[in-house]
């Protein structure tokens, strides 16, 4: 399999690919690409991936031609907000998922639009870039002390959130939660700290209430 300047690879669910790579080149020495970075290797979803563990991706006999594996790229980003890095071992490319991002409330961007999957009301643990809110796969969440004392009042008034998790870890700032919709699903809702939080919405969600935890 020879690629002649830029192509891409795509992965299916990634989880699949624990024992076995997603592709397989026959042959010896039958890899080559072109061009540094000229082959992105993108995931459709993570299924059920666990954190520090390594999913293979494409394996190969003998060695990779041309550019070798400087010919091959990571595209980002990946799904569900996960974080990973490309491994190369003899006859294989590989991934290694280090973590899963989530969100930290901050209220900047519109606080009357509140929680919603249209505002950047949110960002990014990992680097506090601004972000949106994904229902779909659904994000984690934070609010914690890192808000403006005058964004702690949330409403949710365009659609019902179904996140993966929610935490409260404040001390220094009291939420309080209201409008027409609310936090629905198998979503667990933690609380941390000694701030409180009060709802004024109807909310629904099933996951339980265990007393410590992380996204």
């Amino acid at each position: 399999m020879t690629f002649s300047g830029s192509g891409k690879v795509i992965v299916g669910t990634l989880s699949n690919y624990a024992t076995s790579p997603a592709l397989v080149v026959t042959g010896t020495d039958s890899l080559v690409t072109t061009g540094s970075n000229s082959v992105t290797i993108n995931v459709s979803s993570l299924g059920t991936v666990a954190i520090g563990n390594t999913y293979k991706l494409i394996g190969y006999s003998g060695s990779i031609g041309g550019s070798g594996t400087g010919g091959f790229v990571l595209g980002t980003p990946l799904p569900s907000r996960a974080i990973g890095s490309l491994v190369n071992i003899p006859g294989e490319i590989d991934v290694t998922i280090s973590a899963i991002d989530f969100l930290k409330w901050t209220g900047n961007a519109s606080l009357p639009n509140g929680w919603d999957t249209a505002t950047q009301n949110w960002k990014l643990a990992s680097n506090n870039n601004p972000a949106t809110f994904f229902n779909n796969p659904a994000d984690a969440v934070l609010f914690d002390d890192s808000a403006s004392a005058a964004n702690t009042a949330v409403i949710i008034n365009t659609a019902n959130v179904t996140p993966s998790s929610v935490l409260f870890d404040n001390s220094a700032r009291n939420y309080t939660f209201q409008g027409s919709f609310a936090i629905t699903g198998t979503t667990s809702v933690i609380k941390n700290g000694t701030g409180s939080v009060t709802f004024f919405n109807s909310n629904s969600f099933s996951g339980g209430s265990p007393s410590t935890a992380a996204p």
